[in-house]
């Protein structure tokens, strides 16, 4: 055989290897991408997250949160609206009052069996230590 022949057989077989190397590993680390990917999707449809229809609530419903809202004169109720496709019950509420006031409505709130969510709080600086606003809070409704 012609050393010409030789060196190209080897150069040819080299790339040949070179390649087929660099298949595999990707084939490889293909297939670790899509173990994790499939590991962390089915992470996440087994995440534990608390289900609005089935939970318990007690003898609480809304309108004794609203009794209590009421009797707050920082607190005035601007509009309630009960969704009917789910048994979760928004109350945008008008706020007048001090930080302090705000803060302790809004820890007396979190607290209450039935409360599922504030959606917002837009607060505007009234005067030295007097803020207005709004506030939208999510109940769920009692059975």
């Amino acid at each position: 055989m012609n050393k010409y022949y030789k060196n190209k057989y080897y150069k040819e077989s080299s790339i040949l290897l070179i390649t087929l190397i660099g298949v595999i590993i990707t084939i490889i680390l293909n297939f670790i991408i899509v173990k994790k990917i499939s590991f962390q999707k089915e992470k996440l449809e087994n995440f534990s997250y608390t289900d609005t229809t089935k939970k318990e609530v007690g003898n609480i419903k809304y309108s004794d949160i609203i009794k209590g809202i009421e009797e707050k004169e920082y607190i005035k109720i601007e509009r309630i609206v009960n969704n009917m496709d789910s048994n979760i019950v928004n109350m945008n509420l008008q706020f007048k009052g001090t930080l302090n006031l705000l803060k302790i409505f809004i820890d007396d709130i979190k607290n209450k069996d039935n409360f599922y969510s504030i959606s917002s709080i837009k607060l505007k600086h009234e005067n030295n230590k007097t803020y207005i606003g709004e506030l939208s809070i999510n109940f769920i409704d009692g059975y």
